[in-house]
């Protein structure tokens, strides 16, 4: 596909970063098979429900409201399942289709303890960390978050006087059901924050940097050169100009380089090839917001 200069000007002005600048420490990068099940965006609704600490609702148009949850559910969950138990996203608000292809969760524990979450910096890079956490340390988290109000908060806060912004929400996923909170632009209680920024950090793990086995690559030409791109590319053994119009499935070495210089500029990745230069999408089965195409072959 062609991308205009136009396009790239308003893909410029508008790319979001939809988290709040995180200082990453470093750490030496493994390698981890991708997460094996993409996580269903959390379902929105709204109430004009005051909280509990009485900040008001502003209601969607035609919605109906809905009182918050009072019960605190058994917070057991299908130990079996491959899906996320505890999922947040800050997406997608008004950017372009490259930025939400790249967009991960900022955070996402699955029941066999698989914890991934993503850190951000001032200039919008980001670094993927994962861990393993036991199935005691999974129950004290989701204690936390009972503890933390979770349950009697409303499914979404929003105030819609702001524009094209997007929703940051946290979903739990256990055996009596789901529950999610969300907020548009602002109203939630200062505890869905900070249980946000904990959930978001790593609820106090360590961990290390996330590097995938097997991405979908895209790729989309640009017809004005681009000054500074995140990667210059000359390989041999892989060449872009290869790289069928619809994508194809990477792994390796390729896919490493793409990977690293996809999180360094996350909104709009671009890399040159014998003065060609593409702006690139990696999905992740499994861990991508948007999953890719099923693999077939080896």
């Amino acid at each position: 596909m062609r991308i205009t200069l136009t396009v790239l000007a308003m893909f410029l002005l508008t790319a979001c970063i939809p988290a709040e600048p995180l200082k990453a420490e470093t750490s030496q990068p493994v390698r981890n098979t991708p997460l094996a099940q993409n996580p269903t965006p959390p379902a929105v609704t709204s109430s004009a429900t005051p909280t509990s600490d009485g900040v008001p609702l502003l209601p969607l148009p035609g919605d109906t409201p809905i009182p918050p949850m009072t019960r605190t559910p058994d917070l057991k969950f299908d130990t079996l399942s491959d899906s996320p138990i505890i999922t947040g996203t800050f997406c997608c608000g008004f950017t372009t289709p490259e930025f939400v292809r790249n967009y991960l969760p900022e955070f996402q524990i699955r029941a066999d303890g698989r914890y991934i979450w993503v850190l951000r910096d001032d200039s919008g890079s980001r670094k993927v960390m994962q861990t393993l956490i036991s199935q005691e340390r999974l129950a004290e988290i989701l204690q936390q978050i009972a503890s933390s109000g979770f349950f009697t908060w409303n499914d979404r806060y929003a105030n819609d006087l702001v524009a094209d912004v997007a929703d940051k929400c946290i979903k739990l996923s256990l055996q009596e059901g789901e529950k999610s909170v969300c907020e548009y632009a602002e109203g939630a209680p200062e505890a869905f924050h900070e249980l946000f920024r904990f959930l978001g950090t790593g609820a106090g793990e360590t961990g290390s940097e996330f590097v995938p086995d097997a991405g979908y690559l895209e790729l989309g030409v640009f017809d004005v050169d681009f000054v500074n791109p995140t990667l210059k590319w000359s390989d041999s053994d892989f060449q872009l100009n290869k790289v069928p119009s619809g994508g194809t499935w990477i792994e390796g070495e390729a896919l490493t380089r793409l990977w690293q210089a996809l999180n360094e500029a996350p909104w709009g990745p671009v890399v040159e090839e014998n003065g060609v230069f593409y702006i690139f999408t990696i999905r992740l089965a499994g861990l991508s917001l948007e999953d890719p195409p099923a693999r077939t072959g080896p």
